[in-house]
């Protein structure tokens, strides 16, 4: 708690903003999880130690697959990972996977991947690949050299990138052109010899969606961006065949997804580390349907003590609370510190906040108790900062 400081009024409204939303919904933003966070540092910590800094950022890549069901801390597990990966100069995509967004439409998750792909910049945070190619300002230096040289899996989408670290170079109608291809949208390749940017073609397709986003990957690391962090999170379940034989398509799915595994284990994608938060039953229903994805979900021969090294994992076993009271106990300390922060009146608060969270556990004592835990716990802190009309 000790890294959460209140140095301006902004400051201040955003935590309050952010109790408020825990006390509404359970749920945190994805700016504000790092502050109503119970439990996750020892992870946290591990993760930029030696997946982030030690792996990616050395040229390595891993998988991790996490599995959850609904209000176990999930989707806020990966907004945590994503905060402190933009914080070590990694470009983050999150991809919230549904009905809307299916692993079989590789070309769907490729076009926003790079429309959605973010980077922080001193201390700004740019979003989609064509506006981070611009931040980079790379076109004089010989990072552009060497990416122009390299050999790519999509050459059209490698000169587009090296185009796009060129800012300087471009009128209105031509930077619009590269922006849309980098975006993934269709744009010919005689409309940019028009404007005399050559060597662009093959713009994105079902077909070469894998090659696009395996070049923006290796080109992104050429350029200097020291890894990115893929979070997906599975709100529906994404490849459960509705049958008794799954489709075509999910067949196609789990073959993109064993191969995206693969790439990230084999070196194929260097500087990356993919997270997937699943639902439960999600592992096991990979080693039924398609044995070739569930054996490299779970690897054979680890010591399965060490959850925070298995490709697989229960998203309660990152959590550093082995129990639901250990974990209230802590959640109780971390809403009285917030008191505090916000020059509340905290006596007594966390004995309060520990009855009200027993209550919970007393009704709700399933995977999915942490939402209405936070939610109970926030509410109460903020009948405690109306009480002392600190708000």
């Amino acid at each position: 708690m000790s890294a959460i400081m209140i140095q301006t009024s902004e400051d201040r409204e955003k935590l309050l903003d952010t109790l408020e939303q825990v006390a509404q919904s359970g749920i945190v933003s994805p700016d504000s999880a790092h502050l109503i966070d119970v439990g996750n540092g020892p992870y946290l910590n591990y993760a930029e130690r030696e997946l982030f800094r030690g792996l990616a950022m050395e040229g390595g890549a891993t998988v991790k697959l996490f599995e959850g069901t609904y209000g176990a801390g999930k989707s806020h597990l990966l907004q945590l990972l994503r905060h402190r990966a933009l914080s070590c100069g990694m470009a983050v995509a999150y991809f919230d996977l549904s009905q809307d967004m299916r692993l079989e439409d590789w070309k769907q998750i490729t076009q926003f991947f790079l429309e959605q792909l973010e980077w922080r910049n001193g201390g700004r945070t740019v979003r989609s690949l064509p506006h981070i190619l611009e931040a980079l300002e790379a076109d004089q230096s010989e990072r552009a050299l060497i990416l122009r040289k390299a050999k790519l899996p999509h050459p059209g989408m490698q000169h587009a990138m090296w185009w796009g670290v060129h800012r300087g170079q471009h009128g209105d109608n031509s930077r619009r052109l590269l922006h849309e291809y980098l975006n993934g949208g269709r744009v010919a390749a005689a409309d940019f010899k028009r404007y005399g940017l050559t060597g662009i073609k093959g713009y994105l397709s079902q077909r070469n969606a894998e090659q696009y986003m395996k070049t923006v990957l290796a080109g992104l690391r050429l350029l200097g961006v020291p890894g990115v962090l893929l979070l997906f999170d599975e709100n529906e379940r994404t490849l459960q065949p509705k049958g008794k034989m799954p489709t075509r398509k999910l067949n196609i799915a789990a073959n993109l997804m064993r191969r995206f595994i693969d790439g990230c284990t084999t070196g194929a994608l260097p500087g990356t580390v993919a997270v997937f938060a699943v639902l439960p039953g999600f592992i096991s229903m990979c080693t039924e349907e398609y044995p070739a994805l569930g054996q490299r979900l779970i690897p054979p021969h680890l010591d399965l003590g060490k959850a925070w090294r298995l490709t697989a994992s229960s998203v309660e076993k990152v959590n550093a609370n082995a129990t639901p009271e250990a974990f209230l106990e802590e959640a109780a300390d971390h809403f009285t510190e917030l008191v505090r922060i916000l020059g509340g009146r905290s006596e007594g608060l966390a004995a309060e906040l520990r009855a009200k969270g027993m209550e919970v556990l007393q009704k709700q004592a399933d995977e999915g108790h942490k939402r209405m835990l936070m939610k109970t716990l926030a509410y109460n802190t903020l009948l405690r900062l109306e009480q002392e009309e600190y708000r």
